[in-house]
């Protein structure tokens, strides 16, 4: 009987965007910033006839008065907050529990969940288990989880055991997928829920596995992954690398 040593290491990457940058991905940081010097940066100023800071032991205030052309513009492609008040530092953090799950030792007619412990299970981990994602933002748009992996599937060497939909993975055949449960302020993708219906395969292109619609504070998912192998499948010790990314919708 063939058995196959199995590993899977998650790394994690973390990108901001604002509601004017286009796509999800990649994307560089961009802030505007009123004035600048080598030497100092204002990113915030006002024309008005008065104002200044308050505050006492419970509260903190900044004031103005006069100003002019303020409020909140919107139209398809952007979101504009005018005021010098209105101005809201992006905040966007994102966490991992664990950044290497595996399989274990694997034997043919059996379909093998990935654990923190990298033994693998033959029955599905608890909730926060195997890996727990975790993202908070002001964002007001929301966030979007993106995730791709390096090999296209579980790989050693030129042999790979193919990425499959979750919901795919049976013991007839080759298989690895990798999904989303057990979500707590975040909606998982359907190509990642794992019920049968459109799911998909991870893929070395980047693919949404969760998002929100508004800003949300510690949201969190589990990423999880199973596999399965035939009597053919080459043993050896198997690898891959998935990348997760947390993009906010400012």
């Amino acid at each position: 009987m063939d058995y196959k040593e199995i590993k899977i290491t998650l790394v994690i990457m973390l990108v901001l965007i604002l509601e004017l940058s286009f796509g999800i991905g990649n994307s560089p940081t961009s802030f505007a910033y009123v004035m600048s010097s080598p030497n100092y940066r204002i990113q915030k100023d006002s024309l008005n006839v008065g104002g200044l800071p308050e505050n006492s032991s419970n509260y903190k205030m900044w004031e103005s008065i006069g100003e002019i052309a303020t409020g909140k513009l919107t139209s398809s492609n952007y979101n504009l907050i005018a005021g010098y008040q209105a101005y809201v530092p992006p905040i966007l953090t994102f966490s991992i529990s664990n950044n290497s799950i595996g399989f274990g030792t694997l034997t043919t007619g059996t379909i093998y969940y990935a654990t923190a412990d990298g033994n693998g299970s033959t029955s599905e981990p608890g909730p926060d288990l195997p890996v727990k994602l975790t993202v908070s933002t002001n964002a007001e748009n929301g966030v979007v989880i993106t995730v791709k992996d390096s090999n296209g599937g579980l790989s050693m060497g030129s042999y790979t055991i193919p990425g499959v939909a979750s919901s795919s993975v049976s013991t007839s055949s080759e298989g690895y997928g990798v999904y989303g449960k057990d979500a707590s302020g975040l909606t998982i993708d359907e190509g990642f829920d794992n019920d049968g219906t459109s799911d998909v395969a991870i893929s070395t292109s980047y693919q949404t596995f969760a998002s929100s619609t508004s800003y949300v504070s510690s949201a969190d998912v589990d990423l999880a992954a199973k596999t399965a192998i035939v009597a053919t499948t080459a043993a050896g010790s198997y690898s891959d690398t998935i990348t997760v990314i947390a993009t906010g919708r400012f």
